[in-house]
């Protein structure tokens, strides 16, 4: 018998360089309070290549890593629970052509007699695979194997119920040489009941070198390790300064 043509298409499921974005999307989280009246939310994306391009839409559960990174759980882990459960979502699937726009629309179900914490999801907008036409090979002995990366973004979905704080400190700090020009390693130790949302500024004097705005440290981690491109070698200490990205307050500052 003829063997057929064999095509495998391969999910990548991270947050591509934008040099490779085909579609742009904002806001780039949704934050939603349980004990407040505000039960809804959208998400607006646009195709911003020259193809017309189908999308799906779906809730997938990340543990983070302590590089940023993440990777893809089953079940929650312990004081983890996931915000998926009370969500909902539509349109689940949409054909956008080039610069189409679509709102993706999220609705928080209510709570009531949930525990108290912080619950996280992730909403997955990725491109959709299409369906490839099967061709006969003319050697039919040999396989033809086609390896198709698939686009594909995600953005944080938070529920926080009940009095949460979170705190940061600067765990370690180190000026590293790269391929890529210098950066400053600095490590971010999190505490209390909610993710940590932090700021970190890197300075020589009066000179602002490099900054990370509005990282997370989730609660899945206890520690996040931030990596900010400086525009130089520093030639004498400079201080890290951490701050709490939602009030602004400096937290802590240290020199290196």
């Amino acid at each position: 018998m003829k063997k057929m043509l064999l095509t495998i298409i391969i999910n990548i499921m991270f947050l591509i360089k934008p040099a490779f974005a085909i579609i742009s999307i904002s806001p780039f989280y949704i934050e939603f309070d349980a004990d407040t009246n505000r039960r809804s939310a959208q998400v607006r994306i646009t195709n911003t290549v020259q193809n017309t391009k189908p999308f799906v839409v779906k809730v997938i559960n990340y543990r983070q890593n302590t590089d940023g990174s993440y990777t893809g759980i089953e079940e929650p882990l312990e004081g983890c629970p996931f915000a998926g459960p009370f969500l909902e979502y539509s349109p689940r699937y949409m054909t956008l052509v080039p610069g189409q726009s679509q709102t993706i629309r999220i609705q928080r179900k209510a709570m009531p007699g949930v525990a108290g914490g912080e619950y996280v999801s992730h909403l997955l907008i990725r491109e959709f695979p299409q369906e490839n036409k099967r061709e006969e090979k003319k050697d039919p002995e040999k396989l033809d194997i086609r390896l198709k990366a698939l686009y594909g973004v995600t953005i944080p979905v938070i529920i926080g119920k009940g009095g949460l704080e979170s705190g940061g400190v600067i765990k370690s700090a180190k000026t590293v040489e790269t391929e890529d020009g210098p950066i400053m390693e600095v490590t971010v130790e999190r505490s209390g009941t909610r993710h940590f949302l932090g700021t970190l500024v890197v300075q020589e004097g009066e000179e602002e070198l490099g900054r990370m705005n509005m990282f997370r440290i989730f609660l899945s981690s206890p520690e996040r390790t931030v990596r900010i491109p400086l525009n130089k070698m520093p030639s004498q200490k400079v201080s890290v300064t951490l701050l709490d990205a939602r009030e602004n307050d400096v937290i802590e500052n240290k020199v290196i």
